[in-house]
């Protein structure tokens, strides 16, 4: 039908509005017209998004036509709805943009968990971590062990100080060795590991990336699995081994800080490599952080002796104001 076609003398708003005034006179569904206006325009738009408009168009002029308004005041009235529609079109775009982007994050943190988590599966099945006999002692104590800032991968030699991977070993080893000699001493049933973070060194700046030794996902496995046998040697000398973690700076996906969302963290690997690789040793426990039943990444909260504890990293609190802030926060005191 080749009056369906657009006309020589038509612009393109004229032409869409022929073809929905004139829709049942050439049978024509709103699919088949959505369509031709793409083929007119190039665009690859669902059909609603020419319908609804031309629909408000022509009800808007029909209207006006059964006030017995004048052709300009129909014209100016017309040009007023479809700046209003176009600005609600922008505002829907600009709306369905950030979901996309933020729908986009969520599948990049969700497929590199799957990875990190199918990599701990591959490790446990080469290198298992067992343990057959546990710790029988009655202990009464509980100890708090704090873990922040191994900044693991940066490199330092200079006259202040010297830092690398080495180090970083022999520094784990010995905190190991430490804390199993000092909870025997003290006779203690339970440790709780709170890890504050910035485990990692990360590359949120060009200093950071520059001083590196190591690449951001390594340094994040390889600090997983040193905490793995860290906990295991803790489990075979402690009754009760738990690990709590919030997320920090350093370990940020963007590089942005403003643009930043904590939950799009390095750090938020690290307690689901541990649960995948210590899921057989009975007396580890990685801990869920929870506040009111809704999951939370920078404040963690731990039970001890029946009275709660918060700790965070501390990159978006000051000292002096960090206990009000966080008891007006969560409500908790």
């Amino acid at each position: 039908m080749s009056n369906i076609k657009r006309q020589a003398n038509e612009n393109f708003k004229q032409y869409k509005m022929r073809l929905y005034r004139n829709q049942d006179i050439y049978g024509l569904t709103n699919k088949e017209i959505g369509d031709l206006l793409n083929a007119d325009t190039g665009n690859n738009w669902d059909e609603s998004a020419y319908r609804k408009h031309a629909h408000a168009y022509i009800e808007g002029w029909d209207d006006c036509l059964n006030e017995n308004i004048t052709d300009d005041e129909v014209l100016v009235e017309m040009d007023k709805k479809m700046d209003e529609m176009y600005k609600q079109q922008v505002k829907t775009r600009d709306k369905l943009r950030e979901l996309r982007k933020h729908l986009r994050d969520e599948a990049r943190i969700e497929n590199l968990q799957d990875v990190f988590i199918e990599c701990a599966n591959i490790i446990s099945k080469e290198q298992p971590l067992e343990l057959n006999t546990y710790p029988s002692y009655q202990g009464e104590r509980v100890a708090i062990l704090q873990l922040s800032d191994f900044h693991m991968g940066e490199i330092v030699d200079n006259f202040l100080n010297t830092y690398n991977h080495e180090i970083f070993d022999k520094r784990i080893n010995k905190l190991t060795t430490d804390v199993i000699n000092y909870c025997k001493l003290m006779n203690v049933d339970t440790l709780k590991m709170l890890n504050q973070n910035d485990l990692i060194s990360g590359d949120i700046h060009v200093t950071t990336r520059v001083m590196n030794e190591e690449d951001v996902v390594y340094q994040t496995m390889y600090v997983a699995e040193t905490l793995a046998n860290m906990m295991l040697e803790f489990a075979k000398n402690i009754n009760q081994v738990e690990f709590y973690s919030v997320v920090d700076n350093h370990s940020r996906t963007n590089k942005n800080k403003k643009e930043h969302i904590e939950k799009e963290s390095f750090a938020r690997f690290i307690p689901w490599h541990l649960k995948t690789r210590l899921k057989d040793i009975q007396n580890i426990k990685i801990i869920e952080n929870k506040i009111n039943e809704v999951e939370e990444f920078e404040i963690g909260v731990v039970d001890i002796f029946h009275e709660k504890a918060f700790f965070v990293h501390g990159h978006n609190d000051k000292v002096k104001d960090v206990i009000p802030d966080l008891t007006l926060m969560t409500k908790m005191f």
